[in-house]
This record gives structure tokens, C-alpha cells and sequence, in this order.
């Protein structure tokens, strides 16, 4: 079944003549009452551009400021954009999926799982987002977001079994994806609501993720085109995108991870652009990849493994390395929690942008980084830098993907960064002990 045969007969004048997604949301008007209160508007910082945020103001939002035919969101010129009728600075968003079949299985055998809705700037630096944009709605602690949704059981419900990690509490993600994208979708701020009642907004964000992933039933999409889960079959890039092209409309992007018998498939990114507010009934067009949304896969001989349990088991550490070239960020984990990455300087940031890194060299399994300040080493006093004119560390990768120094895949952090602080990664026993996780095409 394609994915336009799910979309509804609206027709927009504005829009090129393409598959349109209406996702229903509604405002159900959760309260909790343990979070934080919305503080006065203020703007926050993102590079070149701002958002607002805050409280709604005196004046409440009216709808009748948004234009009848807003048009898609990207391209747009944002010069004069009301951003709480068109979601910018990220306009363009990325519906992202998970196949864990590798350690562990996670999910449905029969079904990928939900990785987030990721808002992202229509033409920037490819290491450039959106992310973390208010952190007076910042919704970490335990029991939280259940809060919040609990007048949603059925979208709890599907969520549980459709939007889980391979590690850490499916709640502790859920925030993860909130905080951290959720947050910057713009027309969602609660400036932008006429009678705004608050945490209604991350009902909608949630809601409108799992009826775009709903829409995309990766599984059955590949299952169409002979693309089946296997233990011996590998399939090629090119069958993967004829599929998507048949299925979505478009080309997506494509993760692998390195595998026991090569490389191995486990994460598919959905391009669309926004059409107008996504308060209520937001209209999601169909979109070409996005630029960091970077297939990661090689061109043949990809494993697309069960999720019954006979998938090989993890490789030994080292084997094989990343590609000649490979271009990745390395994301640092604490307490199975994706908590920021690190720069172009090798030092730990949350909340900002993180660095390329390039594999420049290889012998064997080991391989070699760096990044636009130069080569990557630990140094003599075990500190992870990367500068000009250092003789480069090899590393390798241990069975999850984490970056291995020789024997030694220990790294610690003598704090953990508050936003905007930079905090060195070292080989040296600290109170806070890290992964670095190295993610090809990924963020």
C-alpha cells in the first residue's frame, strides 16, 4: 500500500502537486501540576536565528493573523514569517524510525519503532539544528511525561509497544525527544495558542509523531519489494530507495551499523515539510531527504536482520571499522542516556551544535579522526582533543558502536556540562564515567 493511498483529498493551491499527510491532533488540556510554571517570554539563541518563547502574551493569539494558504514550510523567506503560523526557523522535519534486531531485539517482529519527529533548518551547515530551544519546559523528572499524557491512554499504550529505545526507560526517551526537539517546533510555543492550558502542546507534538509513524509502516514498505528480514539475504541501497520512492513519494535516508557480517540496517529517516500551524490538524507534506539526515549504508551487501533472535550476534571490538571518509558525530552517553556530543575541540557540550567527525586513516580495524580543527588524540595526560599539527589516535569500536582506545574503552568527565559549558572527555577514573558513541549520518 502506498502512502499517498493514506492521505486525504485536500488539495492546496500553494503546494507543488504532491502526497500531503493530515495528521488529526487534538488539545485535550493536561494538567500537571509538580512541572514548572511558563516563564515571561524570552528569546532564545540558535545561531543565526531566534525563537520565542514563553507565556502567552496579553494579547492572545489570533488565528486570523495566519494567512489562508500559508505554503509549505521550506523553502520560505522567514524575514517576515509569523512564526505561530508557519513553523520556523525549523521548517523542515525529519520522521525518524528504528530496526533493532542487534543486541537485543527491541519491538514487534513485524513492525520498525519510532525514533522522533526532528524539526531541522531548511538550508544550514549540515551540523546545524535546532535543539533544547526553552528550558522552562524542560520535562525530565520520573513520571513526567506519563503525567502529562495520562488523560491519553491509548497513545501511552502505543507508544509503549511502538516508541521505545534498546536502553533506558522508554519514559527517560520520550523526555529526551521532547526536550530536545519537541521543544523547537515553533508554532507549538505557548505564545501561539488563543486559550493556551499548559503541557497541551507536548500532547500535540507526541500525537502528531505517532500518526506520521503510523502512516509509514517501514516493514510492510520493504516487505512490498521483496526486502525481507534475513539472516543470509543482504539487499543494496538502491532496493531500499525504490522502495521508499514507491511507498513515500521520495527518497529516504538510510542508517547502518557496523554488523558481525558487514553492515547492518537499522534506522530509516522521513523527509516532510509543514503546511501551516501543527496545533491542530497540521498538514506534513512528503519531502526529499534532508541534508543530515545522510544515508549511512554502503551501496551493497546490507543485512536487514530478524528480530526473532536468530541474528548474529554482536562482532568482537574493532571489526569492521567505519569507512575511509565515513563522516559521523560522536554522541556521549551517560547512564544509557544520550545527553549532547562533542565538539569540534573533543570537549563535551550539551545543547549546541555538535561537531563532523571523518575517518582519515585506517590499518586493519583501527581508524583514525577528525574534525575541522584537525586530527583527534588522546593526548600524554589522557585527555580526548583534536587540534592541527597531532599525531593522530587510532581507535577502534566496541560491540554498541562506542569509540575504543587500544585496549581501553573507559572515558570519564569531571562534570557534567550545564548549557553552554564545555567539559573535556578523559582516560583518567573521574566521577562521572561516559560512552562515546560514534553515529554515522545520525545526531
Amino acid at each position: 500500500m502506498k502512502a499517498t493511498q493514506l492521505l486525504p483529498a485536500l488539495a492546496l493551491a500553494a503546494l507543488p502537486i504532491c502526497a500531503q499527510l493530515l495528521i488529526q491532533t487534538t488539545n485535550d488540556g493536561t494538567q500537571w501540576p509538580d512541572a514548572p510554571p511558563i516563564k515571561s517570554e524570552r528569546v532564545w539563541g540558535l545561531g543565526s536565528k531566534s525563537y520565542q518563547s514563553g507565556e502567552v502574551l496579553a494579547a492572545p493569539f489570533d488565528e486570523s493573523q495566519c494567512p489562508a494558504n500559508p505554503g509549505p514550510s521550506c523553502p520560505l523567506d522567514t524575514k517576515d514569517v509569523n512564526t505561530c503560523c508557519v513553523n520556523s526557523p525549523g521548517a523542515y522535519f525529519a520522521l525518524t524510525q528504528f530496526w533493532d534486531a542487534t543486541p537485543s531485539p527491541v519491538g514487534p517482529i513485524d513492525s520498525w519503532t519510532l525514533h522522533g519527529l526532528w524539526p531541522d533548518y531548511c538550508s544550514e551547515s549540515p551540523t546545524d539544528w535546532p535543539s533544547n530551544c526553552d528550558s522552562s519546559r524542560t520535562y525530565s523528572r520520573v513520571g513526567q511525561i506519563r503525567g502529562i499524557l495520562k488523560d491519553e491512554p491509548e497513545l501511552v499504550a502505543f507508544m509503549d509497544k511502538f516508541w521505545i529505545p534498546d536502553r533506558g526507560s522508554a519514559e527517560s526517551f520520550w523526555s529526551h525527544e521532547w526536550n530536545k526537539h519537541g521543544q523547537c517546533v515553533s508554532t507549538l510555543f505557548p505564545k501561539c495558542y488563543t486559550d493556551y492550558v499548559q503541557y497541551e502542546e507536548v500532547v500535540s507534538f507526541f500525537k502528531t509523531a505517532v500518526n506520521l509513524f503510523k502512516g509509514l509502516p517501514t516493514h510492510d514498505f520493504l516487505a512490498d519489494h521483496g526486502i525481507v528480514p534475513s539472516v543470509t539475504a543482504t539487499y543494496t541501497l538502491a532496493q531500499l530507495q525504490a522502495a521508499a520512492v514507491d511507498k513515500f513519494g521520495h527518497e529516504a535516508s538510510w542508517g547502518c551499523k557496523r554488523s558481525s557480517k558487514g553492515w547492518e540496517l537499522n534506522q530509516v529517516f522521513y523527509g516532510h515539510v509543514s503546511v501551516g500551524q501543527s496545533r491542530s490538524n497540521p498538514i506534513f507534506v512528503p519531502a526529499a531527504p534532508g541534508k543530515l539526515a545522510v544515508n549511512s549504508c554502503p551501496a551493497s551487501g546490507i543485512n536487514y536482520f530478524p528480530k526473532d533472535g536468530t541474528a548474529p550476534r554482536p562482532p568482537p571490538p574493532g571489526t569492521p571499522r567505519p569507512p575511509s571518509g565515513g563522516k559521523a558525530f560522536i554522541k556521549v552517553i551517560t547512564n544509557s542516556v544520550e545527553t549532547g556530543c562533542l565538539i569540534s575541540t573533543g570537549k563535551w557540550l550539551v545543547g549546541g551544535t555538535c561537531a563532523g567527525y571523518t575517518v582519515t586513516g585506517s590499518t586493519n580495524e583501527d581508524f583514525q579522526l577528525s574534525t575541522s580543527k584537525g586530527d583527534c588524540q588522546i593526548s600524554n595526560t589522557g585527555v580526548f582533543v583534536c587540534a592541527s599539527r597531532l599525531k593522530p589516535t587510532s581507535f577502534t569500536l566496541d560491540g554498541q558502536g562506542n569509540l575504543k582506545m587500544a585496549s581501553n574503552g573507559s572515558f570519564y568527565a569531571p562534570s557534567i556540562p550545564t548549557r553552554g559549558v564545555q567539559v573535556p572527555i578523559v582516560t583518567e577514573k573521574g566521577p562521572h564515567p561516559v560512552q562515546l558513541q560514534y553515529v554515522a549520518g545520525g545526531r
